[in-house]
């Protein structure tokens, strides 16, 4: 990434694979076979990882969404094209 950039990033987990698209276009793709379901006493952290270990983002987040399902290509294409992202409602939960 480049810096003073803002980027469209679109991570889908869909039990068996995790696939990265990047302004709307699929960047990488791997096998991913991780339970992201949580319980109680999980905690999610979105920009970092361990600040411990200097694993952390230097930048900005906005219009962040989660989704209950993995989306299509077609979703996240729409997405990417409406300028300023869809509504969660556009796609239901």
């Amino acid at each position: 990434p480049s810096a003073n950039t803002w980027y469209h990033a679109v991570f889908v987990a869909d039990g068996t694979n995790l696939t990265v698209y990047v302004n709307g276009v699929q960047r990488a793709q791997s096998a991913f076979a991780y339970d992201i379901s949580y319980g109680a006493d999980a905690t999610l952290i979105i920009g970092g990882r361990d600040s411990a270990n200097g694993w952390t983002m230097n930048g900005r987040l906005d219009e962040i969404g989660m989704w209950n399902r993995a989306l299509t290509t077609d979703e996240i294409t729409a997405l990417y094209n409406s300028g300023s992202g869809l509504p969660y409602s556009s796609f239901g939960n």
